[in-house]
């Protein structure tokens, strides 16, 4: 949006305010990223928080087959 408006009105200050805008936002999103590697605890750190724990299925009866 910064870009569009300095490059209409042709205003060095607007494109300043631009280009320290997209250099903030660029590092932003390089902390966002996961490292490349992660260990084997790290993942099931992860994937453990993904996982619902509750085996409860309603309608489902546990009793032994006969």
């Amino acid at each position: 949006m910064k870009f569009k408006e300095a490059i209409r009105t042709n205003n060095k200050a607007t494109m300043e305010i631009a280009g320290i805008l997209e250099r903030k936002w660029r590092t932003l999103c390089s902390q966002a990223r996961l490292p490349s590697h992660l260990s084997q605890n790290e993942w099931n750190d992860i994937l453990d928080a993904k996982v619902n724990w509750n085996r409860k299925i309603f309608n489902k009866s546990y009793k032994p087959l006969k």
